[in-house]
């Protein structure tokens, strides 16, 4: 009795995992550029399949960054769970419509005229950090968890003049690492 039950949870399980994927869901499966497909998977419906081209250089639906990669070009994408590694290169734009999730880690360094838009909410329960990139969250930004926010320029400061639209929302144990002047205004 309790191997059929297991063997039911099991199968019951595996049915909820497969149907969480929808036709153009994107997986890393390589570290890399990003816009190398050897590194990426697409989901096509049935299974996850080489992919012929790198999320947002086509139909693109959720995007999970399980590896460690570099965003080595411009894209715009619908949204965006980064639980490994995304490292920003040059002056290339991440633009996601919805939400941008990040368990792992974001580092987004000297990479002055590039810019991070969040059409969406910024979940952060991992590590984010910037310098010298221009952000804009369209939603609330979240910190949860052992979250980290690292702001190592003025640009976020300028782009957020704590206007209504504007939450930051800490939970147990984030942590924001602002320029002085705007831990000041979160005072």
């Amino acid at each position: 009795m309790k191997r059929v039950v297991l063997v039911t949870a099991l199968a019951l399980l595996t049915v909820i995992l497969a149907g969480a994927q929808n036709v153009n869901d994107f997986r890393t499966i390589a570290n890399g550029n990003w816009s190398t497909t050897a590194n990426w998977e697409r989901f096509d419906g049935n299974s996850w399949v080489a992919a012929t081209y790198y999320p947002g250089d086509g139909e693109t639906n959720q995007v999970n960054v399980d590896s460690t990669l570099t965003l080595d070009v411009s894209v715009t994408i619908p949204t965006l769970t980064i639980s490994g590694t995304l490292n920003g290169s040059g002056n290339n734009t991440l633009t996601t419509t919805g939400d941008l999730t990040c368990i792992g880690s974001l580092n987004w360094t000297n990479n002055a005229g590039g810019a991070i838009t969040v059409g969406g909410n910024l979940l952060i329960s991992g590590s984010f950090g910037i310098n010298n990139q221009d952000l804009t969250v369209a939603g609330a930004t979240t910190l949860s968890g052992s979250g980290t926010f690292t702001d190592g320029s003025n640009i976020f400061n300028a782009k957020y003049p704590l206007e209504a639209r504007v939450v930051v929302v800490l939970l147990p144990m984030g942590v924001i690492s602002e320029p002085t002047c705007f831990q000041e205004r979160l005072r």
